[in-house]
């Protein structure tokens, strides 16, 4: 399945933000870079991980018939309207690093009962491996993405106030 992007037009079928060589160009400034034989299946799954803040999110979709959660409409970044024909800069580094997590072999979702899957095998005998750490994985966080994406969301209907 092919990379189909969504540039801000609201591309029908959309499932990422960027190609593969505009993740490779952000990754790079991190050291990173996509393995090319997943790069495009880290992206689809990096782009579904950021449409599970759908509710985070400030603003509206543009269109309800639209694939992906951006572009949007009423977002404003540091305290400035941005363009609901765009997509936030803030949001393809966020993509293109949880691509490189899952590049890595991290999972980026958690399962219902908040217990990350480490391992599933289904050949042969059915093998599911849970990782416990001691504490509660449905709060994993990745701090690098999270900073990105911190500036888009609604900030729990709180508005910020700068004193200028």
């Amino acid at each position: 399945m092919a990379l189909i992007i969504e540039d801000g037009t609201i591309v029908a079928n959309a499932n990422t933000y960027l190609t593969e060589a505009e993740a490779n160009t952000i990754l790079e400034n991190f050291g990173y870079v996509l393995t090319p034989a997943t790069a495009e299946a880290d992206l689809r799954t990096a782009a579904q991980y950021l449409e599970s803040f759908r509710n985070n999110y400030q603003g509206s979709k543009v269109s309800s018939t639209q694939s992906l959660q951006w572009p949007r409409t009423d977002v404003y970044i540091d305290c400035f309207a941005f363009a609901s024909d765009e997509i936030p800069e803030e949001l393809k580094f966020a993509q293109a690093l949880a691509a490189y997590e899952t590049a890595q072999g991290e999972t980026l979702q958690v399962n219902s009962n908040g217990q990350t899957i480490t391992q599933k095998t289904i050949v042969g005998a059915v093998s599911v491996s849970y990782a416990d750490n001691g504490q509660d994985s449905a709060q994993k966080t990745f701090n690098q993405i999270d900073s990105y994406l911190e500036s888009l969301f609604a900030n729990n209907g709180m508005v910020k106030v700068f004193r200028v």
